[in-house]
């Protein structure tokens, strides 16, 4: 799917770890994880997920995304757009948010881009 930024959006499974302080500066010492957290909806400019924590709008995190199966860490900062209209990631009482992108190195874009095609690719395979 297109989002109106232009960007590719895929429905997915990460793990999503909020760095209370020392933001993402101290996300080195975190390690990968075996498995998901969260069901999100992700493209290069944000993500939709459900959390069990409260976030106000205009609230900004610093993150860690694992990707999966890879396992591969994005290090990040995302600002809450809106909350409660994300029905797509939807996990029982969890609030939903939809969350942009506010501090991305390019490398990390890049990484997020490259996971989304793949499995955009993965869907849009033909089995033979």
């Amino acid at each position: 799917v297109q989002e109106r930024r232009g960007h590719d959006r895929v429905l997915d499974a990460i793990h999503i770890k909020v760095h209370n302080e020392g933001g993402v500066k101290n996300a080195a010492a975190y390690v990968a994880p075996d498995t998901p957290t969260h069901k999100v909806s992700l493209s290069r400019s944000g993500l939709a997920f459900a959390d069990q924590v409260f976030y106000e709008e205009g609230s900004e995190l610093n993150v860690s995304l694992f990707l999966f199966p890879s396992k591969e860490k994005v290090d990040c900062q995302i600002k809450i757009i809106s909350v409660g209209d994300a029905p797509e990631v939807s996990n029982g009482d969890w609030p939903t948010y939809r969350a942009v992108f506010s501090e991305l190195p390019e490398d990390q874009a890049d990484l997020l881009s490259q996971h989304v095609d793949n499995l955009l690719s993965k869907m849009t395979a033909v089995p033979q």
